[in-house]
């Protein structure tokens, strides 16, 4: 599981992500489709507003649409139990691309915006298996 600060121009609140949905897309051609079909060289990608800012191994991209799902803020309500049907899920939309080196392996990627700005996140944040190691206890308490 993982937290995000979905608006990025309200104060920091992290947010659970609850799930996530996503699909790649030809970033010349804006079709869907699978990975492969998807993924374009570097050098074919002939419009792109980001090239002096790619990563200098790149050597493929590939545009992604991804709807994360979000346990929405909700005042809180005297009840004898609570369950994950009680929560109020909302959706997100984000489209990004990621760049991809030769050995497919994902080594950067920009944010799309469209008309005005973004709505990408101020950040990620996942919690490491180990995290209470992180915390050493407090002496006195």
């Amino acid at each position: 599981s993982y937290v995000m600060d979905r608006d990025p121009k309200a104060p920091v609140a992290n947010q659970p992500v609850s799930g996530y949905e996503f699909s790649y897309y030809n970033l010349n051609t804006g079709k869907e489709g699978a990975l492969k079909d998807s993924l374009i060289t570097l050098a074919s990608f002939k419009m792109d507003p980001y090239a002096p800012s790619r990563n200098p191994e790149a050597k493929f991209v590939v545009g992604v649409k991804m709807t994360a799902k979000f346990v929405d803020w909700e005042l809180p309500k005297k009840q004898v139990t609570s369950s994950p049907k009680d929560d109020k899920i909302v959706d997100q939309k984000f489209k990004y691309d990621l760049e991809v080196n030769e050995l497919g392996e994902i080594i950067g990627g920009q944010w799309i915006s469209s008309g005005s700005g973004t709505n990408q996140p101020d950040y990620f944040y996942v919690a490491p298996k180990d995290w209470k190691k992180y915390f050493a206890d407090a002496e006195g308490l």
